[in-house]
């Protein structure tokens, strides 16, 4: 391949053409936008020494015109901080969103639900993306069953959120873990806000 020979397991890579990379998704973006036989400078970590290669991307085997970096790439945590939850009965997915916000709360200074009744559902990728999950209709009626103020939806799942019963509730339509926070300080100190509606 393109690039095996150039790497071995256990490099980090940290750019791509001069960019910061921090997952694999990013690396697959940016080569995306390039064509086989493009010169590609990637930075990487090795044994703890900054390196550069450059790499000449090669042919997807399935279609000539798709470049290809040739290499396995995985996720690493960048910490040695676990996390552990001690709940019953939750699981899935879906709460993804809502114990990465827990997660924050506990790191960060003040309540971060401005003392409001926050709930919501969401799936959480590796670089902060929330996700559309099931059954969304059902989670809002129980949420404002049991007084939330706030539901966090996932944008894609805006539609059928909207068709449950929400009586005073506000919807807010969150993409990312970073836009969630953002939507909640909106909602709790006057600033814009986005709603589902």
């Amino acid at each position: 391949s393109a690039a095996f020979d150039n790497f071995d397991a256990g490099d980090t890579l940290t750019a791509v053409n001069g960019t910061p990379v921090t997952t694999p998704g990013q690396v697959q973006e940016m080569i995306r936008n390039m064509a086989p036989g493009d010169e590609v400078n990637i930075d990487y970590l090795r044994g703890g020494e900054e390196e550069t290669a450059t790499v000449v991307l090669g042919e997807h085997p399935q279609d000539p015109q798709v470049p290809l970096l040739g290499i396995s790439m995985t996720s690493v945590p960048t910490s040695d901080t676990e996390v552990s939850y001690n709940l019953k009965d939750i699981g899935g997915p879906s709460a993804g969103l809502m114990f990465s916000l827990a997660v924050v709360d506990k790191l960060s200074p003040g309540p971060l639900n401005g003392g409001k009744f926050v709930a919501g559902s969401g799936t959480i990728s590796e670089d902060g993306s929330v996700g559309p999950i099931g059954g969304i209709a059902h989670k809002v009626r129980a949420a404002e069953e049991a007084g939330a103020e706030i539901f966090l939806a996932p944008t894609d799942n805006c539609a059928e959120a909207l068709t449950a019963d929400r009586g005073d509730m506000t919807i807010l339509k969150v993409d990312t873990l970073e836009h969630a926070i953002e939507q909640m300080d909106a909602f709790n100190f006057g600033g814009d806000f986005e709603t589902c509606s």
